[in-house]
């Protein structure tokens, strides 16, 4: 994570929680179809344990324990992400942050035990590293025998990532052909039509379409998830199932 995103955390506070809001003005719709779509991958949630890589401000991780998890671990390196996290967490979901926990860590070398897992998430992550393949080991590592990583990536669209703090963007045939690898079942979603993604990052004119955007994903309709996504996706999300001994 850069010293920019850390800031963010400073700055703005548990902006993850307000991406997901009902708020008009706060929410993001481009986030919390991501959200979704991590979250309708075929896993069973209820009573699983779950590992949270680079968990921010926890968002994802309270709505993994929402949907049932026995118990849900975040692990980030930023503390002041985390802290702001579970504040929030703390008033906006009380009852279910008590299966949850948080350790202030690096994904690279994660400080947890192995076999321990039912499902492991590593979102936004992937694309910030140097070495893939030493990272989905590790990944996988806490991994139950049968248990399953689940990885969100931005889809590779240009040569060079337009995020400057990415260091590599990937295909979803590439990124399918590392996790095969390692896992036994490979399934890929692509998601958040590039068109869309495209429009509703625009200022200007196209305020007026981010602003429809976020009111649908509000009452249940997310353009990311719900619209075609003819030529080019702008998101990939990948599963694995660790191979069984």
């Amino acid at each position: 994570m850069s010293d920019t995103e850390f800031a963010k955390y400073v700055k703005d506070g548990a902006y993850h929680w307000d991406a997901v809001s009902s708020s008009p003005s706060k929410h993001v719709a481009f986030t919390s179809g991501r959200y979704a779509v991590v979250m309708n991958q075929a896993v069973k949630w209820t009573d699983a344990t779950v590992l949270d890589i680079a968990c921010g401000d926890a968002r994802l991780s309270a709505f993994v324990a929402e949907a049932g998890a026995r118990f849900v671990v975040g692990v980030d390196l930023s503390h002041i992400g985390i802290s702001a996290g579970r504040i929030r967490w703390n008033r906006e979901q009380r009852g279910t942050l008590a299966r949850a926990a948080f350790i202030q860590g690096d994904g690279l070398k994660l400080p947890v035990a192995g076999n321990t897992f039912d499902i492991v998430i590593a979102s936004e992550v992937i694309e910030h590293v140097n070495d893939p393949r030493e990272f989905i080991v590790e990944a996988s590592r806490p991994l139950k025998q049968g248990g399953t990583l689940i990885v969100t990536t931005p889809y590779r669209l240009t040569e060079t990532p337009l995020d400057p703090h990415h260091t590599h963007e990937y295909f979803p045939g590439e990124l399918t052909e590392l996790m095969k690898d390692f896992f036994s079942d490979v399934q890929v979603t692509v998601s958040h039509p590039a068109w869309v993604t495209s429009l509703y990052t625009l200022n200007g004119w196209a305020k007026p379409f981010r602003f429809l955007t976020n009111m649908l994903a509000i009452i249940g309709s997310n353009p990311f998830t719900a619209w075609p996504i003819g030529r080019y996706a702008a998101q990939i999300t990948i599963a694995g199932q660790k191979k069984l001994l």
